[in-house]
């Protein structure tokens, strides 16, 4: 199975180019590629494969039809889901099945490639709410699969200018979920997974059973390693969790085990604790994804979960949050001038 991250608009971040390294020497038997529109990324040390995008029509279309902020981290939310237009280009070229993985996503190393294609599903990806699912790890099977998010993301672009990556895939979801894999990040039980839909819970269950543990779509990565201190000016907040989601992960049990150096959960209805396959890194702490730090690093923060919500202070990112938002308010006031 091929590997493929994506980014674009803004120079490949530190953390991306880390993970990049980590990823191929962790499974050397799957092909890493990166999708960007950065022809000056291209080191010779790392072993992958990056595959320069040329944006398309439909690519246009879509950011044309969008009401995000454009300023905001070189065009953000476009970006997030443009990069499944970007994908079932690449797809052109690459048929067949891959895994897409967002740039702060580590993995485990006994991560379940063969399962995921085992399940005989179009797509698979974590599903959070009511309202989003998330991109963190997301399986297409074929090209044809590839093609039918691409338009979905045009149709539901061109129909709510402020839908988000999220919103497009539970929409897939909700359309199609016979053709969804669901990635479940929890164990279903009374102690952290809380959808309060009976068949939502049942369909959990069933991936949980089926894959033997857990994928981090985005609340364990949040709970135990912190937010991204760009988000609140330097701060990283440790230990929070999002009340509109399924999981509360202050009531999940965590623990590290001998044979892995990786999180396990406890599944209280199973009275054992199963594997947690992948980590979303939203802090973009670079100790995480550095091979020989990671370890330590994970291992310390399972230590800690038990414990209440804290906040770190990262002095360098908050000069650095404020310099990029003056800029961007320059750039922007710039702009506004130049329309009068």
């Amino acid at each position: 199975m091929r590997i493929v991250f994506a980014h674009f608009y803004s120079p490949i971040p530190k953390h991306l180019e880390l993970n990049l390294r980590r990823i191929s020497n962790q499974f050397p038997e799957h092909q890493v590629f990166l999708i960007t529109d950065r022809q000056d990324f291209n080191p010779a040390d790392l072993k992958i494969t990056v595959h320069i995008y040329n944006p398309s029509l439909e690519w246009h279309k879509v950011e044309f039809s969008l009401n995000h902020p454009k300023f905001f981290r070189s065009n953000f939310w476009f970006t997030s889901l443009a990069r499944f237009i970007a994908i079932s280009e690449f797809t052109d070229l690459y048929p067949g099945s891959l895994l897409h993985i967002e740039s702060d996503v580590i993995l485990a190393d006994d991560f379940p490639f063969a399962r995921i294609e085992q399940s005989g599903r179009d797509f698979a990806f974590p599903i959070v709410s009511n309202e989003q699912a998330i991109a963190s790890t997301l399986y297409f099977r074929s090209s044809h699969a590839a093609k039918k998010l691409a338009q979905l993301t045009l149709d539901e672009s061109l129909s709510n200018p402020s839908t988000t990556d999220m919103h497009i895939l539970r929409r897939l979801y909700d359309i199609a979920n016979d053709k969804v894999q669901i990635l479940p990040s929890a164990p279903v039980d009374k102690h952290g997974f809380v959808s309060g839909s009976i068949e939502m819970n049942s369909k959990f269950r069933e991936a949980v059973d089926f894959f033997g543990g857990v994928f981090d779509g985005f609340d364990l990565g949040q709970y135990l390693l912190g937010i991204d201190p760009r988000n609140r000016r330097g701060q990283s907040v440790v230990r929070s969790v999002n009340d509109s989601h399924y999981i509360d992960s202050r009531k999940l049990e965590f623990s590290m085990s001998s044979g892995r150096d990786f999180p396990n959960i406890y599944d209280y209805s199973e009275m054992k604790p199963i594997p947690l396959y992948s980590l979303h890194v939203h802090s973009k702490n670079l100790r995480l994804f550095r091979e020989k730090s990671s370890k330590k690093a994970i291992r310390n923060s399972v230590l800690e979960s038990p414990l209440r919500e804290s906040m770190t202070f990262y002095p360098r990112v908050f000069i650095r949050s404020f310099l990029t938002s003056l800029k961007r308010r320059i750039q922007k006031c710039y702009s506004n001038l130049n329309e009068e």
